[in-house]
């Protein structure tokens, strides 16, 4: 029985009258709630941008999405996503998330900026965080800054992203990463802006690309959620770190990728470890550097390909002292 002066939700209300007279629920609990917010980006023109909401409560749960507090016609599921995207559409974005039981709750606002960028058709530029992106095939990608992504990030065999190479002009991952490149005659390419031998020239392209020493991942996994068990057919070239480990304990398996001219392949989180399967690596200065202390594991050779390598880092970062010798060559 409810007690007549009993104020679940602290409204001011009893729990009687509410229940008797307004006919609403005391403690709300059939109300949605949101449990990750639609996220701010910036984007250049021309892009494609995906707003992602979040949210918990009694099924089925319904979706509306406004812009500058107007109803999108047909924006009724739990993501938005605008294709080839103009700067009239930038604004406020933001959804209504309802229940069964009538009640619903507005989300935070998620401001899109579109600003006007160069490059062509085929060269889009990214800087800032994005949510629910996809590398497309055929695409070149021009990283201005870092960039996080939130959500589900697929990479696509046949795109090719491309670092400026200053500080933190990176790509981590915050969310899941799904990686579809089974195709070994289309890779992944992750390089220099000033590598010309792959993708769509920058405009600012020099044509001489030189390894980065800006002392960041071009691929960050340390705080990615979900990433598959092994990635594969990747191509690193000129960075200073190509790809950091998840945060430990987890295990990260590379098969069929090439780093080339990187000073170190992979950069290993604490209580990580790494597992090479058929990976080539030349001109590089290490296999994995300790993303702790920075104190690398050596496999320096001019050329050297890495049919079975496995690599540990402790919590303190030192390398495991079992671990040398064990990346042969394959001639």
């Amino acid at each position: 029985m409810l007690g007549r002066t009993n104020d679940t939700d602290g409204d001011g209300m009893s729990d009687a009258y509410e229940h008797l007279v307004s006919h609403t629920s005391p403690t709300n609990a059939d109300a949605p709630i949101i449990t990750f917010q639609p996220l701010s980006q910036e984007i250049c023109s021309r892009d494609t941008v995906t707003f992602t909401v979040t949210a918990d409560g009694p099924q089925p749960l319904t979706y509306q999405w406004f812009l500058n507090g107007t109803p999108i016609t047909n924006a009724t599921s739990a993501s938005l996503t605008l294709v080839n995207v103009q700067q009239w559409q930038g604004g406020d974005y933001s959804v209504l998330v309802g229940g069964p039981a009538g009640l619903s709750v507005l989300s935070s606002n998620a401001t899109l900026t579109v600003d006007l960028c160069y490059g062509g058709s085929l060269v889009t530029p990214l800087f800032g965080p994005r949510q629910d992106y996809t590398f497309r095939s055929g695409m070149t990608y021009y990283i201005w800054s870092l960039t996080q992504l939130y959500g589900v990030t697929t990479v696509q065999g046949g795109a090719v992203i491309k670092a400026w190479g200053g500080t933190n002009s990176n790509l981590a991952i915050m969310g899941k990463l799904v990686c579809q490149a089974e195709d070994p005659l289309s890779p992944v390419f992750f390089t220099s802006a000033d590598d010309d031998a792959v993708g769509s020239r920058i405009w600012f392209s020099s044509g001489q690309p030189q390894t980065a020493t800006n002392g960041c991942p071009l691929v960050d996994l340390s705080c990615a959620q979900d990433i598959p068990p092994a990635l594969s057919n990747l191509r690193f070239r000129y960075a200073d770190q190509a790809i950091a480990t998840p945060a430990g304990p987890r295990h990260l398996s590379l098969w069929d990728c090439q780093f080339l001219q990187c000073n170190a392949a992979v950069a290993a989180n604490a209580d990580t470890a790494v597992a090479f399967h058929n990976v080539l690596m030349s001109g590089c200065g290490a296999a994995v550097a300790a993303a702790t202390n920075g104190s690398p594991h050596r496999c320096r050779t001019p050329h050297r390909r890495c049919q079975h390598l496995l690599v540990g880092i402790l919590p303190t970062g030192a390398c495991q002292p079992d671990q040398q010798h064990r990346c042969r060559n394959s001639e």
